[in-house]
């Protein structure tokens, strides 16, 4: 059994949790991870094995762990949002034994907080008191980390989620995974790729539109449906059109433009 020491440790461990909030930034000379607080006070898991999450510094995501067990269905445990950080900050929250699913939403499009990308991990933390007798320990530490990856044009948004690796050493279950978050290099709302977004960008998206109104395939790639899908419905459309109007003569009158769903447009950024 886990000893009395273990499960008190991981009760002070969740009330430090309680007093940081939900994350607070690392300064670049720390080296202990960002504690994360549950949002379910009182369902605390008891043990010392722990989560690590390390995203890419470049980009931001949001993370909901959600704990499966037959007393816990589908309880979400932790939700935050992870900020840009110095490279290398993990950070760390509390788990225990059981199955879960790590729940992580980014946007693959620059200055874009409206077509967001989820993507999950489903892992299982394991019982010590069930270790096998070859390789006994008593707890477990698992570090997921999220590097960006860069998607070519033609290219299907997707990650491609490794193996998990497992070595018992010093009585200590050390697990890890690579969840590659996928993003593409192009500009929001910029169908023709020369950095600009503007009237033929628009023009562009309407062709494909009436073109798949008639039956046919269009011809945009991947990433062009994706920058180019302003309101985040999956598709390209008169919408989609109007808001890239909207927003090229918002920037040729000189203003700050912002995106419908309130995203100020990086390009424009402080003029």
């Amino acid at each position: 059994m886990k000893t009395i020491i273990n499960r008190a440790a991981a009760m002070l461990l969740s009330a430090a949790a309680v007093c940081c909030g939900a994350a607070f930034p690392a300064s670049a000379a720390d080296t202990a991870p960002v504690v994360l607080k549950t949002v379910c006070p009182g369902y605390e898991p008891l043990s010392d094995d722990m989560l690590y999450l390390t995203p890419d510094p470049a980009m931001p995501v949001r993370i909901e762990l959600v704990q499966h067990s037959p007393e816990r269905a589908n309880l979400v445990l932790y939700k935050s949002t992870l900020a840009p950080a110095a490279a290398g900050t993990k950070y760390a929250c509390a788990v225990e034994p059981g199955d879960y699913t790590l729940r992580v939403t980014y946007s693959p499009v620059k200055s874009s907080i409206n077509n967001d990308k989820t993507v999950e991990h489903l892992f299982k933390i394991e019982n010590a008191d069930y270790a096998p007798a070859d390789a006994p320990f008593t707890k477990t530490e698992m570090t997921v980390s999220m590097p960006a990856q860069l998607c070519s044009a033609a290219q299907a948004l997707g990650p491609a989620v490794g193996r998990t690796t497992q070595v018992v050493k010093n009585a200590v279950n050390t697990c890890s995974v690579s969840i590659p978050l996928s993003y593409y290099s192009g500009e929001r709302g910029d169908f023709d790729g020369n950095g600009v977004t503007d009237v033929a960008d628009a023009q562009y998206v309407l062709k494909e539109y009436v073109e798949t109104l008639s039956g046919k395939t269009g011809s945009a790639n991947a990433m062009q449906k994706t920058v180019c899908d302003i309101d985040g419905d999956g598709k390209l459309s008169v919408s989609d059109v109007q808001y890239i109007l909207i927003f090229y003569t918002e920037a040729l009158s000189g203003k700050n433009p912002k995106w419908p769903d309130g995203a100020s447009d990086h390009r424009y950024a402080g003029k």
